[in-house]
């Protein structure tokens, strides 16, 4: 196994949380967005990332986590005081985060609502992974490792 480097995970010691009551009430958004991710992820690394249903995100030691969307992850790093939320978020605000939490570290991707957290993946993509999204198609980097060190992003609402 490669060793970690120190602004990037390897692909295939990464696993997703996502919530395992991921369909009512136009949730489905976060189950899109963890597709998105994956599918973008796979395409630029070569190597697919692991899905661990709500709860069952524990690693080897010195991999990462990414939680996408509101998850058992993810609350539990906002309960702590890990993770924090702006008020104002709003519906289509969204946190793009590096934290670390439980002796791992962990990349958030939360929105103020299920369509926030789409636009939250789309936007990690696009801004930490250089994918391009064009009226023509889609540039997508070949990369070794994505990114999951130094990141943080409110945008303004």
């Amino acid at each position: 196994m490669k060793r970690l480097t120190r602004a990037w995970v390897i692909v295939c010691t990464l696993a997703i949380c996502i919530s395992a009551n991921s369909l009512p009430a136009g949730v489905w958004l976060e189950t899109h967005a963890t597709d998105e991710f994956v599918k973008y992820v796979t395409k630029m690394t070569g190597a697919e990332p692991k899905i661990a249903p709500a709860g069952v995100c524990a690693l080897k030691q010195g991999s990462a986590r990414v939680a996408i969307g509101r998850n058992p992850l993810a609350n539990s790093l906002l309960k702590k005081g890990i993770l924090q939320l702006p008020e104002d978020l709003g519906e289509e605000g969204f946190v793009i985060k590096s934290v670390e939490g439980g002796g791992t570290r962990c990349l958030v991707l939360l929105g103020g609502s299920p369509k926030g957290t789409l636009y939250a993946v789309y936007h990690y993509l696009e801004k930490c992974c250089r994918v391009g999204f064009f009226a023509d198609g889609e540039q997508i980097p070949k990369l070794d490792q994505i990114p999951v060190d130094g990141i943080d992003i409110v945008p303004p609402t």
